[in-house]
């Protein structure tokens, strides 16, 4: 098969491909498909056929393995960049979109992509407003790994890129939400896009604690709360506001939550590189919050758990006397 790609007509190719696309989908498939060295077969087929239909089956494909950890190298995936700058427009958004998502993840497909396609994150900007979910998760997906930036683009941080979060947060499909909270999530680490966030104004606040609290996997849940974590230490205006916020958040995080989430709002509050809980100005919420810590000291058989509750309550009750 990786033979008929590599040299076969675009007929052939097409045969193959939409075999390989039934097989790709299962992920038992995968090693036996990499062992055929379809990987590099694809990325040949998808760079040189002038056959979009060809080549958006092969992109579709391609973007299945290579989301594989450890498939694909850097020089591979800067080869795709490159073959698929030159398809934009012509293979459709959906293939390019989860294409961009796999390799996004590499520097030097990132540096081609934005070089040889200077409108790219305005494009994935756009895409994250469309009507396919898909589409607007691989363009979260894909924006990701471009936010983590220590200088984000222009684009990025923009009033169009922001709004695209918070219209991701209040999508009515969950998988749509998570992938908005884990840009987010990137944007915050740097300065400028922390920014952006903070300044967005209330509903963006809203909106990151209703995630944080609603969305059950850790991993999203707490790039919710540490995006608010970071936004809650800017020096602004609505510091005191915020501080309360995350104070509440953490409060009900570790009251109901899955283990893993509770971790995350104790490592969170624990590695907060400002005291947030000082910051806030209603005695009550702190006052929740000991209260809490005390209770998971206290009740907790996880060692984790009990550690880091009882380094916060120790800073904490230094900091009242």
């Amino acid at each position: 098969m990786a033979l008929l790609l590599l040299s076969g007509s675009d007929d052939e190719s097409r045969s193959v491909l939409e075999f390989i696309k039934s097989c790709s989908i299962h992920t038992e498939y995968h090693s036996s498909l990499i062992q055929a060295q379809m990987i590099p077969a694809l990325i040949s087929r998808f760079g040189h056929t002038a056959d979009m239909a060809c080549a958006e089956t092969a992109a579709i494909v391609l973007s299945d393995l290579a989301m594989i950890p450890g498939q694909l190298s850097d020089a591979q995936a800067k080869s795709i960049a490159q073959a698929l700058v030159g398809k934009f427009g012509s293979i459709e958004a959906k293939a390019a979109a989860k294409l961009l998502a796999a390799i996004s993840q590499f520097d030097s497909a990132r540096i081609e992509l934005l070089q040889s396609h200077p409108s790219l994150i305005q494009t994935l900007v756009e895409w994250t407003g469309q009507s396919s979910s898909i589409l607007r998760i691989n363009s979260f997906a894909s924006l990701r790994p471009f936010a983590r930036a220590d200088h984000p683009s222009p684009e990025l941080i923009g009033e169009q890129s922001v709004l695209s979060i918070l219209n991701g947060l209040a999508d009515p499909d969950v998988e749509v939400q998570k992938a908005a909270v884990s840009f987010a999530a990137a944007l915050s680490r740097s300065q400028k896009g922390l920014e952006a966030l903070a300044n967005s104004g209330e509903d963006m606040v809203e909106s990151l604690r209703d995630s944080s609290l609603h969305l059950r996997e850790a991993l999203f849940a707490c790039g919710a709360s540490q995006a608010l974590m970071r936004m809650a230490m800017l020096p602004t205006s609505r510091q005191a506001e915020m501080a309360c916020t995350v104070c509440a958040m953490s409060t009900r995080q570790l009251q109901g939550a899955p283990l893993g989430i509770k971790l995350c709002t104790l490592r969170s509050l624990q590695n907060a590189q400002d005291d947030v809980w000082s910051k806030c100005y209603d005695v009550k919420v702190t006052k929740a919050l000991q209260q809490e810590l005390e209770r998971v000291h206290k009740s907790t058989r996880d060692e984790r758990l009990k550690t880091s509750s009882k380094v916060i309550l120790e800073r904490m009750l230094n900091q009242g006397e």
